[in-house]
């Protein structure tokens, strides 16, 4: 029987914990609570950690999320079955810097599983999200919920950057040109998805939100288990549900990239369970009866998402993937991809994936993730019978600029390869 618990911080009561059977708190038979160090009050903020083999960036993570103080913040940790030594190096932080937490073991079942068991275990009036090897300006966190109070929010999101681990450097997010459309010079924005249907374009990541427990109970959120890239229906969701949603121009993560055994950056099979993320998206994005502008942005985030993981899959199957990505993507409204061509597009390149997934060309988007992009593939992608878009974009002159961003040379071009 351990005592994992410091009774010196802030009163805490200590918790005899005994790790060869399931905590009394656990909601199924195989969740274990390592340590646990809180009092009776209520935190102000629940910060839920899961951990699957982070163990050289874990430390680096909770000193980020510190960086501001520990007061009435506490730490939800879940150690989703790592093996790397990750929960030894945990139990040392927390025990030597008394943190307010919660450490849960669970068998390996991925992210989506080790966020429900924290948000079972999370007791703060507001709750956010963190990946075991990203850093966050914890002082971005103490502005995150100040504006919470202030506007009585459902949540509250800020930007990203990423964070280059190889180089150290850093650079915009994928979303940086939605951010800076809808905010323009503005630092903070109070708004809902009536007013701004481009939220539904955000990043989905739920570590750059801040959700008001109250909101959470009431939509009762909870992240699709089994399943990779599990954030898309959980964001479309809580926008679509949102009575008010706060922005700040903060930037408060800082995504780690380019490191050994990343999910986000590993290439293969699983790169297939977007596809079933996608249709969840989707499927929410009807549920709730949002207009056909808010649809138009659930479209093009899926798509972006849809092709950026066709870019990892296995060569062999790349085919296989864009033709059974955009079987889903038909299946829901043509008004909402064609309306994004037509209004939120960013750059040509955008439009011109778009309008693929609209012609349903697979053998067209597995070339062009692939990287080969020759005048032939556009030809057949203009003569496909669904690809009237598509032809309408060559009339209005589109189809040089596609070959110019693809990097076609002119001679090339010329002799109609």
């Amino acid at each position: 029987m351990d005592i994992a618990v410091d009774p010196s911080m802030g009163g805490a009561t200590p918790i005899e914990v005994d790790t060869a059977k399931p905590s009394q708190t656990s909601a199924t038979a195989d969740e274990l609570l390592i340590y646990s160090l809180r009092d009776r009050s209520v935190p102000h903020l629940s910060i839920i950690i899961p951990v699957f083999n982070t163990a050289p960036y874990i430390v680096e993570t909770l000193d980020s999320l510190a960086a501001s103080g520990f007061d009435s913040i506490e730490f939800v940790i879940v150690n989703d079955g790592s093996t790397d030594g990750s929960e030894a190096k945990i139990l040392d932080w927390l025990k030597s810097h008394r943190a307010c937490c919660v450490l849960v073991r669970i068998p390996n079942r991925g992210p989506s599983t080790a966020r429900n068991v924290g948000l079972r275990h999370a007791r703060g009036d507001y709750v956010t999200f963190s990946d075991s090897d990203d850093l966050f300006d914890a002082g971005v966190h103490r502005h995150m919920l100040a504006a919470a109070r202030a506007h009585d929010a459902d949540q509250v999101i800020v930007r990203s950057v990423r964070f280059d681990a190889a180089t150290l450097t850093l650079e915009r997010f994928s979303d940086a040109h939605v951010w800076d459309s809808i905010l323009g010079t503005s630092e903070v924005l109070v708004t809902r998805l009536a007013r701004e249907p481009r939220l539904m374009r955000l990043e989905p990541s739920p570590v750059v939100r801040l959700f008001g427990r109250k909101f959470l109970e009431r939509v009762k959120l909870e992240f699709p288990e089994g399943i990779f890239f599990e954030d898309l229906p959980i964001h479309i969701r809580a926008i679509a549900r949102s009575r008010k949603v706060v922005l700040l121009s903060n930037t408060g993560l800082y995504y780690r990239v380019h490191r050994t055994g990343q999910t986000t950056a590993a290439r293969g099979s699983m790169r297939f369970q977007m596809i079933e993320s996608a249709r969840l998206a989707l499927d929410e994005a009807l549920a709730t009866g949002i207009d056909s502008k808010a649809g138009a942005n659930v479209a093009g985030l899926a798509i972006a998402m849809l092709f950026w993981c066709g870019q990892y899959c296995e060569a062999g199957r790349r085919q296989e993937y864009f033709s059974a990505a955009t079987a889903v993507i038909g299946k829901y409204p043509a008004l909402w991809r064609r309306l994004y061509i037509e209004r939120y597009a960013a750059t040509a390149r955008e439009r011109l994936i778009i309008a693929a997934f609209d012609a349903a060309d697979g053998k067209f988007l597995a070339n062009l993730a692939f990287g080969v992009n020759s005048l032939t593939s556009r030809l057949a992608l203009a003569a496909n019978p669904r690809a009237k878009l598509y032809r309408a974009m060559q009339c209005r002159g589109l189809l040089k600029r596609f070959l110019r961003l693809a990097g076609i040379p002119r001679q090339s071009r010329d002799k109609g390869e």
